[in-house]
């Protein structure tokens, strides 16, 4: 794994364990590069914004489900990740930011 992919995996780590104690929308880069013991330089190098953050998560999240069933990913496997990162994807998909994961997901809905 690049060096690059290990900061982004840092962040998204360090922001699926912060969503556990508060709402994404509270959570700010300060304090997510803070507990990732970063720089913002380093995460605005990788992402744009948090949302920009969210999305690589869940790409991320599904590129791997998709390799481990050689390209012919499930519904119920992704329902099934995205349960046992409950606390993330709900705040995920919750949040009513300006290009949401629900937005990214559905875009025309």
């Amino acid at each position: 794994m690049s060096k690059n992919d290990l900061t982004k995996r840092l962040l998204a780590d360090v922001l699926k364990r912060l969503v556990k104690k508060k709402s994404l929308e509270k959570i700010s880069v300060c304090e997510l590069v803070e507990a990732a013991c970063l720089n913002r330089q380093t995460f605005y190098y990788h992402f744009q914004d948090k949302q920009e953050l969210i999305w690589w998560i869940f790409d991320y999240d599904f590129s791997h489900l998709k390799d481990k069933k050689d390209n012919n990913i499930l519904l119920d496997d992704l329902i099934e990740h995205m349960c046992s990162e409950k606390d993330f994807y709900i705040e995920a998909i919750a949040s009513d930011v300006q290009n949401n994961l629900r937005s990214q997901m559905l875009p025309n809905v």
